[in-house]
């Protein structure tokens, strides 16, 4: 694990890994075949892309959103030596989890490092808020139940107003 990992996530990573074991599967901890320069690589590699293929509206790219922009900016001013560099560093990050993972073989990893957490905005004109509160209690929902319960909810918002 990371030095900086929650221990909430630590300890419901390994409940899970616990009740993997109890089931009879084989579970082993390996060192982390990649770090955070994967992040960079996709990052240049995904700025790039996305900068190349909005490269018809760049004359309108000074009115988008300032993260988008951050990115269309950065991604136009990759060399192609830097993404061809990227390239191969994911190809070569890609091998590595190719050799780790033989047929058979599942990767168990904690998706975020965070906790779920009550959202504020406009949902709660919609939605009771105890309801959700008592959903997010007992512990940690795991974070692909609640980005489904959020997105669910978003969704009923959505089409409720702008449904036909």
């Amino acid at each position: 694990f990371r030095a900086d990992i929650d221990p909430v996530i630590e300890a419901a990573f390994d409940e899970t890994l616990a009740t993997l074991a109890a089931e009879g599967l084989v579970v082993e901890r390996v060192a982390a075949p990649s770090d955070a320069s994967v992040a960079r690589d996709w990052f240049t590699m995904s700025a790039a892309e996305l900068a190349q293929s909005l490269e018809e509206v760049r004359d309108q790219w000074a009115s988008f959103e300032p993260a988008l922009r951050f990115q269309l900016e950065f991604g136009a001013s990759v060399s192609l030596s830097q993404y061809l560099a990227a390239t191969r560093r994911r190809h070569d990050a890609s091998a590595r989890f190719d050799d780790l993972l033989d047929p058979g073989t599942v990767l168990v990893v904690p998706t975020a490092n965070v906790q779920s957490w009550m959202a504020d905005g406009p949902v709660w004109d919609v939605v009771r808020r105890e309801p959700i509160a008592a959903l997010l209690e007992p512990g940690v929902l795991p974070n692909s139940r609640s980005k489904f319960l959020f997105n669910f909810v978003n969704a009923k918002i959505f089409l409720g107003e702008f449904g036909s």
